[in-house]
């Protein structure tokens, strides 16, 4: 049987879920018939084993190493039939007409050798990735209408640059003319260095708006990588010395001065790449990473000097010239571009009710590791709250909490050691609840919400206070009776079955992050407690010195179990706000300020997330935590001394 007239290749890495949605996308095609060709770079995460089961007539390319973009997609390309040849990447959905509108962009003209998609953000739909490329004369190139909303501008079929790699088509025999992806390119800026390459050979590239695909921006390495922004700085080096005329490589220092210093004024208001950095720290590692990416490109000049002299050339220095400076960027664009290009969700500010925001930085789960997704922080430009954007389903919620999250310690020597400390830490937040139940004048029971395995209110309780513990798992609620006799009961706030006014006082240690209204919360606190009743409300804040030096590493943030970071401002305008008056606050605490910089500094080493991993308690981990977290005593106290401390403690009275 002949192969189809069409082949599609996926490239994959450690992307299982998104490439499992990517292919079922291809299996939705409509009016055409092609080939499906796999490659997988060595995925770890049984991509490959899904590939087979799932979609079994797919042909899968197995390496058993990462080889990058450019040499694995070129195995596609060796490996498919026919006469075009189309990408899709595995972190992209295409919409059923996808391949049948990019293949009728060939009809008729044997000049055209690209075809490029209209390719959108895969969180909000409304707003264009890329509709073809656009380029500074330095050689960096970015999406065209990246990061802007769809209102029509780009729904004309014409010529553009060259198609985005994420979903394009290209014709073989320019292939054959041409050759495939420079795989001294490994990735990022590949898909640019073939095109414009095909550009120079006389092929002309097409955009046909019909063609959609919705793709997660940037889910491989993230916005904020720094081994990212290295590639496409190197890479940007590479494809100048590569391809660019003389009359404008000899420019280059000075467009790459104009674009950064361009850059610099956009990252002082929070916008351009620069802003996927944050804090002193994250700035040191972008200019790191430029650095780096310069280094990098210097031992493969001399080879892309000697390519440059083989490259098939059809059109003259100067019309090479003219193409690329009719398809400039402009530098207002290109600064303000990264900022657009990660635009959060459209989801209303839960302080101010603003859907305008920016994207502080991408991140993972770096803790306990139950997703590889992606998420992002996005700040509001109007109060400053942080978010997570878009924020998760509840569904998706209770995927990130295992099911081991409670701590129920062993009976081990290190097991035993670790519930000392535990008890040692956590002297300093019973002291400041035994202060705030004396203040609320008043003998009544404290409630301990999100009590866990009831190690502080069975504190409490030996200090001499009737406390008993709330918790959303009925597992927790049984270690906390089992170890500390302490009545817990299942429930939500919102939704427990307590009379009004029957608590003097209700704390909330670490629990309003974790919530998607924590308004509601508030509000239910305050009906439950006395009239003269008190709360204690205890986050990461955000205004802390150890996230403007570390940037996403910063414990504080939890991705992506924290759906809010605050500020301590933040959470004296949500108490106002559902009426209380903060009476209290403390910006050290103990247990969580320098144990928080240490799992910061070596998530590894953290017991907790240790033992999530199924990792056994060990002395010698435990000792080398237990150091890390004297060390980091300090700056703690130092950060917190002057207001900045990583987790801010109030105590608020009901007004």
């Amino acid at each position: 049987m002949a192969s189809p007239p069409l082949s599609v290749v996926v490239v994959n890495w450690n992307r299982r879920d998104l490439l499992r949605a990517c292919l079922r996308s291809l299996m939705k095609q409509t009016k055409v018939q092609f080939r499906l060709i796999v490659v997988d770079n060595g995925s770890t995460d049984g991509s490959a084993e899904m590939v087979s089961s799932e979609f079994p007539a797919a042909v899968l390319i197995r390496n058993r190493e990462n080889l990058g973009f450019c040499q694995a997609n070129n195995q596609g390309i060796r490996a498919a039939g026919g006469e075009r040849i189309a990408l899709l990447n595995n972190d992209a959905e295409a919409e059923p007409e996808f391949l049948f509108e990019l293949e009728r962009v060939f009809d008729g003209d044997d000049e055209i050798g690209m075809a490029a998609a209209k390719i959108v953000m895969f969180s909000d739909p409304r707003r264009i990735d890329k509709a073809g490329h656009l380029i500074w004369p330095d050689g960096q190139n970015r999406g065209r209408g990246t990061g802007a909303w769809d209102a029509g501008q780009f729904e004309q079929q014409e010529e553009v640059l060259w198609p985005d790699g994420c979903g394009a088509m290209y014709r073989r025999s320019m292939l054959d003319e041409i050759g495939g992806f420079d795989e001294d390119f490994f990735a990022y800026g590949d898909d640019a260095e073939l095109g414009l390459r095909a550009r120079i050979a006389g092929w002309k590239c097409i955009y046909n708006p019909r063609a959609v695909v919705r793709h997660h921006h940037s889910s491989t390495l993230g916005t904020g990588s720094v081994k990212r922004l290295a590639l496409i700085e190197r890479n940007r080096v590479l494809l100048a010395a590569k391809l660019f005329p003389w009359s404008l490589l000899w420019l280059n220092p000075f467009y790459y001065l104009q674009r950064l210093t361009s850059g610099a004024l956009a990252a002082a208001s929070g916008q351009g790449e620069a802003a996927s950095f944050p804090g002193a720290g994250g700035k040191l590692r972008l200019v790191f990473a430029l650095f780096s990416g310069d280094l990098q490109a210097l031992p493969l000049l001399p080879k892309m000097l000697h390519k440059r002299r083989t490259l098939v050339r059809k059109l003259s220095q100067q019309e090479t010239k003219e193409l690329i400076l009719e398809n400039r960027i402009s530098l207002k664009e290109l600064s303000t571009q990264a900022a657009r290009a990660s635009a959060p969700a459209n989801e209303d500010c839960l302080r101010c009710g603003s859907t305008e925001a920016v994207i502080l930085l991408e991140g993972t789960d770096r803790l306990y590791h139950t997703t590889t997704a992606r998420f992002q922080v996005a700040r509001c430009r109007v109060c400053g709250l942080a978010r997570l954007s878009p924020r998760p389903e509840p569904a998706q919620l209770d995927r990130f909490y295992p099911g081991n999250y409670w701590f129920d310690p062993a009976e081990d020597t290190a097991s035993r050691w670790a519930e000392r400390y535990r008890r040692l830490v956590l002297q300093d937040h019973v002291n400041f609840v035994v202060e705030a139940h004396r203040n609320a004048s008043g003998s009544g029971p404290v409630l301990d919400v999100g009590c866990g395995g009831g190690l502080l209110p069975g504190m409490l309780r030996e200090r001499g206070l009737p406390a008993m513990g709330l918790d959303s798992s009925q597992q927790a609620c049984k270690i906390a009776w089992r170890r500390h006799h302490v009545p817990a009961l299942q429930a939500d706030l919102t939704n427990a079955p307590f009379p009004s006014e029957s608590f003097s006082l209700i704390t909330l240690f670490h629990v309003l992050e974790h919530l998607p209204d924590p308004g509601a919360y508030l509000d239910a606190a305050r009906e439950l407690l006395t009239p003269h009743g008190h709360l204690v409300v205890q986050v990461p804040n955000m205004d802390c010195w150890q996230f403007r030096l570390l940037g996403q590493r910063w414990n504080g943030l939890d991705i992506p179990r924290h759906l809010t970071d605050f500020r301590g401002a933040d959470v004296g305008f949500f108490l106002e706000k559902h009426g209380f008056e903060v009476v209290r606050r403390k910006n050290f605490s103990l247990r969580d300020n320098p144990a928080g910089l240490a799992t910061s500094l070596a998530p590894s080493l953290d017991p907790m997330a240790r033992r999530i991993k199924g990792k056994p308690a060990s002395l010698f981990h435990n000792a080398a935590y237990l150091a890390l977290t004297a060390a980091a005593l300090p700056f703690a106290l130092l950060e917190a001394a002057c207001g900045h401390g990583s987790s801010i403690m109030l105590e608020a009275r009901k007004r």
